[in-house]
């Protein structure tokens, strides 16, 4: 492979099976020779292919007028055809047909003064980018509300071109937005950078719903648990009166209780393969749906409270039926194998999957208790607990006095997981004591 377009689809295909296998340097060379392949199916099949390396190694990447085009919305974006997240709902697959429709639109000096200014520019930050960059997501934004059906009919879903233009007319306070939080992923912000939040979102208010709205998912993109940001606006009296702020609060609600529903669901019938992940999609749930039922309570809308209690009790229900008995069950039956694989020094999977599944108990207690579930969690962790204590005063045949120390050892490192160093000190010297005996 010489250059993005001789990409074949079966050299593609290889690409993926040994992506794993490269060296970072050699991931980084593969994208700057896909990169010159431009808009060619197979450059953009081929970056698709090292996304996930590239996310992470964070290139730099050509700026052309395109990429400039896509920085307002660049964080709602989603990789997955049929966007499942309800922040990051415009799918990749449907940019290139909508810049090559709006492109088409825009004034020649407005586009061609946007590909000089991003063709010299030193990266995104380069100041020399503002002017020409606002005046292209201006016109950008005035094509595609004066040709909505028209380019909507060829990009897929119109959601996403409706998010697209109210991104464009929002590109000021956006900035500001992104700006100020900076990162993904962010926990619950300061009072100081909430009120900031509110404030730049106020401003936003004269552009109309839309781009209050837009602009709010950029913030909730922010945030480890989306619904973070309805918690920190209201807190700021932001969408408390009736307005477009208030709308725009509305409308991430319902986006995110439909989010929350495909959650749950998914929740509810898959088995639990990452205890972390499940235990962190189930707390940043909680604490959403806890900050919009504050909300709900603050502008007294008692349907939106409906819908908040149902999901609150569909999470319970999942979590006390579905999750804990999965979580707690894997344990159990690993039990025996993680302690032998600490004893024996074995390949330690089911030791790390044991692990792995106490510390995500450990973590779920605070939200059980929000739930409101705390004593059935409380009572399986001490059926658990309970399990690990009553193993170490097990008598195994043929057993050394060392691997014995051993066995010991690695369950005093699960009470330390479910209980705590204390309890795990504590249990350790009684069990010793008594060996000693």
């Amino acid at each position: 492979m010489t250059n993005g377009n001789s990409a074949t689809a079966s050299v593609l295909g290889v690409l993926g099976k040994k992506l794993s296998d490269l060296a970072d340097d050699e991931v980084l060379h593969i994208a700057a020779l896909l990169e010159r392949g431009g808009d060619d199916p197979q450059a953009l099949k081929g970056r698709a292919i090292l996304r996930q390396r590239l996310t992470v190694l964070r290139p730099r990447r050509r700026l052309n007028a395109r990429r400039l085009f896509c920085v307002p919305f660049e964080m709602l974006l989603s990789d997955e055809q049929t966007p499942s997240d309800p922040v990051r709902r415009i799918a990749r697959a449907g940019l290139l047909p909508a810049w090559q429709l709006v492109a088409k639109r825009l004034p020649v000096e407005v586009l061609n003064a946007a590909e000089a200014a991003a063709a010299e520019a030193k990266g995104i930050g380069d100041d020399r980018l503002q002017a020409p960059a606002e005046a292209l997501w201006t016109a950008a934004a005035d094509a595609i509300d004066a040709h909505f059906e028209q380019i909507a009919s060829q990009v897929g879903d119109p959601q996403w071109l409706r998010d697209i233009g109210a991104t464009l007319r929002a590109c000021g306070p956006i900035a500001e937005i992104r700006a100020l939080l900076q990162y993904p992923g962010r926990p619950q912000p300061s009072d100081e950078v909430g009120a900031q939040v509110a404030g730049i979102l106020g401003g936003t208010q004269a552009l109309g719903v839309e781009a209050v709205f837009a602009t709010t998912l950029v913030a909730a993109a922010h945030f480890r648990a989306p619904g973070t940001v309805i918690g920190v606006l209201a807190a700021n009296a932001f969408g408390v009166t009736p307005g477009p702020g208030q709308d725009a609060l509305r409308r991430l609600c319902d986006v995110l209780g439909a989010g929350f529903e495909r959650t749950l669901a998914a929740l509810g019938r898959e088995p639990v393969t990452d205890a972390n992940a499940v235990v962190g999609s189930i707390a940043g749930l909680v604490d959403s749906l806890t900050l919009m039922r504050d909300f709900a309570n603050k502008v007294k809308d008692p349907q939106m409270r409906l819908q908040v209690e149902r999901a609150l009790f569909e999470a319970r229900s999942t979590t006390i039926d579905r999750v804990l008995p999965q979580m707690t069950g894997a344990v159990g039956c690993n039990l025996d194998r993680a302690v032998g694989e600490m004893v024996d020094g074995g390949s330690l999977e089911a030791a790390q999957s044991v692990e792995d599944n106490m510390v995500a108990l450990a973590r779920a207690r605070p939200t059980a208790e929000v739930l409101g579930v705390g004593d059935e969690f409380a009572g399986s962790l001490a059926t658990l607990l309970a399990t690990v204590k009553a193993k170490a005063a097990e008598d195994v045949a043929g057993e050394t006095a060392d691997a014995r120390g051993l066995r010991m050892m690695a369950l005093a490192r699960y009470v330390e997981l479910l209980e705590g160093a204390d309890a795990a000190q504590a249990c350790l010297a009684a069990w010793l004591a008594a060996e000693a005996a």
